[in-house]
């Protein structure tokens, strides 16, 4: 993995666009789950070297965090659009 710091190029484009494919995401969700994701907010992110099914697909995990540090999730996300 290599986080988005180590990146270069437009790091911020790139939170800003995997910002919005989390958004598009969220409103994929039934409520329930809806609800609970909106309960964490974008720390960090890092790309990830995925296997081979999905070579060429830009995969990230995403770092969100709760009430505080000690309450993360952890989502890996796939750019299907590439």
């Amino acid at each position: 993995m290599v986080p988005l710091t180590d990146l270069a190029g437009d790091q911020a484009g790139l939170e800003a666009e995997l910002r919005s494919l989390m958004a598009g995401y969220r409103h994929t969700l039934q409520t329930d789950r809806r609800h609970l994701l909106q309960q964490f907010d974008f720390a960090d992110m890092a790309r990830k070297v995925v296997g081979v099914g999905s070579v060429g697909t830009r995969c990230w995990i995403v770092l969100m965090l709760g009430r505080d540090d000690s309450d993360p999730l952890f989502l890996q996300v796939k750019d299907m659009t590439t």
